[in-house]
């Protein structure tokens, strides 16, 4: 017979769980405007603590239809081990009579109820990171370049701002206009057309929504060198518009990778998370 004995854990180190389907407007409309959180167990369990974690807003790519919020959730805890919180944001379904700006107000008021309730989920209001992937890459740009901008803002949590601190965009669309005869976007396209917003297509696309003078984020794109959605040349064409008006910007090419799919691997996780400590570093 063996015997043996181990420690508890007693500050539940390493353990990490799912908060589901968490409302984010006064009048959010099912699930549509929900949000998932990955927290330490701390947290989760309400056990007292002073201590708070950077966010990462995480929109996953979807078509601006409703996202799949499991797609990235395994690596997307792996970066809560590294010490944030992370909430994986639903938003409108174009599809579903939303037309633009439907899920960037979306977006919006989802960061607005994380700060509002920072406390009751320890999150740091100070480091808030936007990540998103394809049209999710596109509303985090957006974020970015619109900070507490009111044409974009509903009366949820107006107290508190939209504002992101960092921008991660992997194969994100930043020219809409440029796809909109795509076989795969032509539709969506139509249905995000709003006859309240002229040149709709323009102000969806963040390479048309860069200005002179501004206090951007820093910007991480990255996208894969064959990808057959959203063309590659939609990465360097938004780096040198932010370059040229001297913001911040770092690109990175993955070599040989498509949409989505063979587009992640380990690297490519270290680089985000490099870029995240590097401008947002955890205080422990």
């Amino acid at each position: 017979m063996l015997k043996s004995q181990l420690p508890m854990n007693e500050h539940y180190a390493g353990l990490y769980s799912v908060m589901q389907d968490i409302p984010y407007c006064h009048d959010s409309k099912g699930p549509e405007q929900t949000l998932d959180l990955i927290v330490p167990w701390q947290v989760s369990l309400e056990d007292p603590t002073d201590k708070t974690y950077p966010l990462i807003v995480f929109v996953q790519g979807s078509g601006w239809q409703l996202a799949d919020n499991g797609f990235e959730v395994v690596q997307l805890a792996e970066m809560a081990k590294k010490g944030y919180i992370v909430a994986m944001v639903r938003h409108r379904n174009a599809f579903k009579n939303n037309p633009f700006p439907d899920y960037l107000m979306d977006v919006k008021c989802a960061i607005r109820f994380l700060r509002a309730h920072a406390k009751k989920y320890c999150i740091n209001p100070e480091q808030v990171i936007g990540l998103g992937t394809s049209s999710g890459g596109n509303a985090v740009q957006l974020v970015g370049l619109t900070a507490d901008d009111p044409q974009y803002e509903t009366s949820d949590y107006s107290d508190f701002s939209d504002k992101v601190d960092v921008v991660i965009s992997c194969f994100g669309v930043s020219n809409v206009v440029a796809i909109k005869d795509q076989d795969e976007f032509v539709e969506v396209t139509q249905k995000l057309e709003n006859s309240r917003y002229s040149n709709t297509l323009e102000q969806m696309s963040p390479f048309f929504q860069v200005r002179p003078g501004r206090n951007y984020p820093p910007f991480l794109l990255m996208h894969g060198s064959e990808d057959t959605l959203v063309p590659y040349n939609q990465m360097p064409e938004m780096a040198l518009r932010l370059d040229s008006d001297g913001y911040e910007v770092e690109t990175v090419t993955v070599v040989g990778a498509d949409h989505e799919s063979n587009f992640w691997s380990q690297q490519v996780w270290d680089k985000i998370l490099n870029f995240i400590t590097t401008h947002l570093p955890v205080k422990q």
